[in-house]
This record gives structure tokens, C-alpha cells and sequence, in this order.
């Protein structure tokens, strides 16, 4: 049963940069299964075994967020079927179920090869980097949170910094220190059209429109996932007389913890709180003019990561998606015309744009026949796969027919995130049917 085997890497912690331990085992179980397995130096697992006509690709990584620092599975049953979480904290279902597909046929299969990358959740950095020759053409990445979408093109990304060491100012009295905890979060690609509140926005707006001014911010836990919470300290001029005086009508009041400190800070001169407050995170184009809800079909976004502002120093990370790799750099050339910021971009990751092949072909046909109704789309977020196809072309000059399929999960890279459990079996159903077509070809 693939959720077995998935219950085995969720008791192996695996967040982004702490994943030698599930390393490990996967490649134990896959020499069990007598694969030839080897791994490079950026934690790539490369397995091979007999002649394959195919490679099922997935990342081990995963985006860990929540106060849990364990993965406690939670089941939850209703009317629409049953649905896996983890208690506070993200699940891994992105893209642990994947990989356990992966291993699956790992122990069925007579040929297959198989490629589990590494912290691609931190910048798609296993795939970049991985530089093995592919033996299959057909490259099957197991990275899509929709079981009705066969995704045959990615939006590129960047991550942008912009840097500053303001002027402070010693101010002496009573300071707020504030908050904002647990909000929704989520996926800053898929789900950046759904409108999600921003905590490290929504913390600055607060403190603007209330005149405040800052000493201290953080905010955001990974460069990918739409910031849950966010913490300040900051000076206010108003007095305010109580707890509802000052959080009047703010809609995440709930949200908002507020204690008061006593002394003497460097305060900034408000460049800082506009920056913050007035950065536009969100959808920037889409493809049918709709900015925000489900139907919103995105071409470029924005999203504010990562922020800190402590002794003196300010830096905040954003994270720029299109799939157009031209309006990318546009929005890029934008933040460098800031002359108050000292502004670094990153290195591009390049859209994967859609091909058709015959290879999308088969697999479109499988969902059919395990009576799946999904579409051929692009998707705005980040596949290693797209990456992997264009590092083959360039380094051995071969084209490597790519396209990625998986169940559906909800609100990855969050303490929201679920995974619907049937949609699991289902998919791993589909990539049956795909084994079987494709070593079914002469």
C-alpha cells in the first residue's frame, strides 16, 4: 500500500536541508528491490533497474511548517471521503506521496528508473543541479496537487532581495510588541489568486494605520509559502486606553496577540513600514484578466516571503513566478528601479512551456481508463521536471518527454495542507496504467 509506505517517510523528519536520514532509507529500500542506487553530493537518489522506458520522478523534501516538530497524521472522515492532515503542522503530502508511489513500483516493476531529488522546496536545487544522463525518455514527475490536471508546463521563478540599513532613532517609553499567529498560509504559487491574508502585510498595514513606527519585524517560514505569522515591536505615539481602543476594527483581530515592553529601541524612519506596507503581493497578470479566486488564471505574481528587520539591518525576500520567462524579467527590471533599497536578484528558473508529445498522449489516455476526467494545463509553480528535461538537452543534447501527474492535496506548505486519501489510490492506479502502456511500446 502506497499509504503505508508514506506513513514511513512521515516518521523520518525530511524538511528541506534535514533530510539525510529519509536518504538513507530510500536508498536502502530501493537496494532491496535491487536497484542499482547511487546519490550525488546535493542528495539526489539516481536508482535504476533493468532497461527502462520510463523514470518516475519525485522530490523527498518538504516544506515543514507548524509547532509540531513531528508529522502526526490525523484521519478525518466525512460525507466527501477520507482526508489526512498532521497535527500542527504541514503534512508532506507534497510531494511525500510521490515518492512513495515511486518506491511502490519500485517493488513491482522489473524496469524502471527512478529519481527522488533533493531541497527542491528551497529553490528547486536537487533538479538544478543534477547533472546523471537519463537512460528513459519519458520522464513521469509525481509533484501535481490535482489528480484532474496533467501538467505539461511550469512557471519560472526568481527570488529577489532587497537589503537596507535605515536610520534609527533612540526613542525611550512604552512599546507594543505585536503578534499575528496562525493565519491560513499556503502554497505561494498554486494558491496565490485565492486571496489568502499575507501576515507580514496585514502586520504592517496595522501598524501604519495606526502611526506606528518599528524597532523590530520578522515574519514568513519559507520562501515559497504565503507568510501564516509575523511579530513587531513598535512605537505609537496615541496613546491607546485598551485592547479593543487600539485593534478597532482590524479583521484579524482574533489572529493578534499584543503585550507591552518598556524601553529604549532604534526606531526607523517609516521607510521601512511604507516598504512593507505598501509591497504588492499577489497576482500581478493573468491569462483571462481575473486576479483573484478560483478561476483565476495566473501569468506573473509576486509574493512577500521572508522578512527581518533587527539591530539596524533590514532584508525581505520575495518570490517572483511567470510563465512567461519575458514578463519575469520585467517585473525584476521594476524592483531594481527602487533607489532606496539596495535590490539583488537571484538566478532565473525558466518556465517550462508546453509540448505536446506523444508521451502526454499515453497518459491522458490513462486517466481515461481508470474513467478520471483531467486536463492538460500549465501550472504556477515550480516542477523539477521542466528543469530536469532542459538540463538533459543542454548537457547530452536529448530531448526527455516530461509530464506530471498526483493526487489531490489542499493547501500544501501549511498547517492546512490535507491530502485526500482515495485521490492517492487513484493516482497510483493511473501510473499503473502508464507502466503498462509505455513498456508496452516496441
Amino acid at each position: 500500500m502506497i499509504l503505508d509506505i508514506f506513513r514511513e517517510i512521515c516518521a523520518r523528519p525530511h524538511e528541506s536541508f534535514k533530510t539525510d536520514e529519509l536518504r538513507i532509507w530510500l536508498e536502502n529500500e530501493l537496494k532491496k528491490c535491487d536497484f542499482m542506487v547511487k546519490s550525488d553530493e546535493f542528495g539526489n537518489i539516481y536508482a535504476i533497474k533493468g532497461e527502462p522506458k520510463i523514470c518516475l520522478q519525485a522530490h523527498y523534501d518538504m516544506v515543514k511548517v507548524g509547532s509540531n516538530e513531528r508529522i502526526e497524521i490525523l484521519t478525518t472522515k466525512n460525507e466527501k471521503g477520507e482526508f489526512w492532515s498532521a497535527k500542527d503542522s504541514s503534512l508532506g503530502a507534497d510531494n511525500g506521496v510521490g515518492v512513495a508511489i515511486a518506491l511502490y513500483y519500485a517493488r513491482t516493476q522489473n524496469a524502471l528508473e527512478i529519481l527522488l531529488t533533493n531541497n527542491e522546496e528551497v529553490g528547486l536545487l536537487g533538479a538544478t543541479n543534477f547533472a546523471g544522463y537519463l537512460i528513459s525518455p519519458r520522464l513521469l514527475n509525481l509533484d501535481t496537487e490535482d489528480e484532474h490536471e496533467i501538467i505539461n508546463g511550469c512557471a519560472g521563478d526568481v527570488k529577489v532581495k532587497f537589503e537596507k540599513e535605515p536610520t534609527l532613532t533612540k526613542v525611550s517609553g512604552k512599546f507594543k510588541a505585536l503578534s499575528l499567529k496562525g493565519l491560513r498560509g499556503g502554497h505561494s504559487g498554486i494558491e496565490i489568486a485565492k486571496n489568502i491574508p499575507n501576515a507580514i502585510s496585514e502586520l504592517a498595514k496595522f501598524v501604519k494605520a495606526r502611526k506606528g513606527r518599528l524597532a523590530f519585524f520578522k515574519g514568513g517560514e519559507r520562501i515559497n509559502s504565503i507568510p501564516a505569522n509575523a511579530e513587531c515591536l513598535a512605537f505609537f505615539e496615541k496613546p491607546f486606553v485598551n485592547f479593543s481602543d487600539f485593534v478597532g476594527d482590524f479583521a484579524l483581530a482574533e489572529k493578534l496577540e499584543v503585550s507591552e515592553v518598556v524601553g529604549e529601541f532604534g526606531v526607523e524612519n517609516g521607510e521601512i513600514l511604507r516598504f512593507l506596507s505598501g509591497f504588492k503581493s499577489g497576482v500581478y497578470e493573468s491569462e483571462n484578466g481575473e486576479t483573484v479566486g478560483e478561476n483565476a488564471d495566473v501569468r506573473t505574481s509576486v509574493n512577500l516571503s521572508l522578512v527581518e528587520f533587527s539591530h539596524g539591518k533590514f532584508c525581505a525576500e520575495v518570490f517572483a513566478r511567470s510563465c512567461d520567462n519575458a514578463a519575469l524579467k520585467r517585473v525584476c527590471n521594476e524592483f531594481c528601479k527602487n533607489e532606496k533599497f539596495y535590490v539583488h536578484v537571484g538566478e532565473f528558473s525558466p518556465a517550462w512551456k508546453p509540448v505536446k508529445s506523444e508521451f502526454c498522449d499515453i497518459v491522458a489516455e490513462a486517466f481515461k481508463k481508470n474513467r478520471i476526467f483531467a486536463k492538460v494545463k500549465h501550472i504556477h509553480a515550480g516542477l523539477e521536471c521542466g528543469v530536469l528535461s532542459a538540463n538533459q538537452k543542454r548537457l547530452f543534447g536529448r530531448d526527455v518527454s516530461a509530464v506530471s501527474v498526483g493526487p489531490n492535496i489542499t493547501s500544501p506548505h501549511s498547517t492546512s495542507e490535507r491530502l485526500d486519501v482515495e485521490s492517492a489510490r487513484r493516482i497510483c492506479a493511473v501510473v499503473k496504467t502508464i507502466l503498462d502502456s509505455v513498456n508496452s511500446l516496441a
